[in-house]
């Protein structure tokens, strides 16, 4: 009786002990599958991360890529600044040619007047098509120079000129201010063009156009031309006096032959 008690006991203690044991496995199989859920989330993580790494080194690269690109076109597109150029009377000749129609057309068949006093620019960009010239002159300085004319017959041809034909206190200036030019032909640095623009002359403006060859350097430009113009365009009256002794031709003639240098 007693052994068996004994071993009753031992059997109860063992199945017991088993009993534990399987407990203990299954709470260990129970929670090992959010350790397996874990790793599968933490891989999802650096796969993710691995991802947004990838996607920023590309956008990286594709930047350092585009950025010269960017820089050279930025800098294709910034316009360059145009040549500038500025007129120097001292060594240009800017004539009008009037005709003489009265008794002493013998004598002067023409009167030669020079623009003793101008000033302006001309801008020369990249298209030339697109050169800009600005020119004004003091009708007070217009000086005839005929070589046959006297002291006193010139000092009253300036009188008349200046005072009674172009009032020049009242208009103290005459522009031409360019508006186009077309026809470019070039040969080296050599240029042919029609220069057309407004020029004003006793407060009235009027479109003109000059055929023009000119000579281009990096720091001087030489340029001629002449046209027929006449007085009336612009309001002015043929001076004539003397019962017809002096008598001024409607018709006249500007003939240009002109330096501008760069600052």
């Amino acid at each position: 009786m007693i052994w068996r008690s004994v071993r009753n006991e031992m059997l109860t203690s063992s199945t017991a002990k088993a009993q534990r044991t399987q407990s203990q496995r299954r709470g260990l199989s129970s929670k090992s599958p959010p350790r397996n859920v874990s790793l599968r989330n933490l891989s999802v993580l650096c796969a993710s991360a691995v991802k947004k790494h990838c996607v920023f080194s590309v956008l990286a690269v594709c930047l350092l890529l585009l950025a010269p690109a960017v820089s050279a076109q930025r800098q294709k597109a910034k316009p360059q600044p145009p040549r500038a150029f500025t007129f120097d009377a001292t060594n240009s000749e800017i004539a009008v040619i009037l005709t003489q129609e009265g008794m002493i057309k013998r004598r002067y068949p023409t009167h030669k007047v020079l623009a003793k006093s101008f000033n302006g620019k001309i801008e020369l960009p990249k298209d030339e098509t697109k050169l800009t010239v600005e020119l004004e002159a003091d009708p007070k300085q217009l000086t005839n120079v005929d070589a046959a004319m006297g002291d006193f017959e010139r000092k009253e041809f300036h009188n008349v000129l200046r005072n009674q034909i172009l009032e020049a206190d009242k208009f103290p200036s005459i522009k031409f201010v360019s508006v186009s030019v077309s026809d470019v032909q070039r040969d080296g640095d050599k240029r042919s063009f029609t220069l057309t623009g407004d020029l004003t002359v006793h407060g009235t403006t009027k479109r003109v156009s000059f055929p023009v060859t000119a000579t281009i350097n990096d720091k001087e430009l030489r340029a001629s031309g002449e046209e027929k113009l006449k007085l009336t365009d612009f309001g002015l009256k043929p001076f004539e006096k003397g019962m017809g002794l002096i008598k001024v031709g409607d018709d006249l003639k500007v003939a240009f032959n002109v330096v501008a240098k760069t600052p």
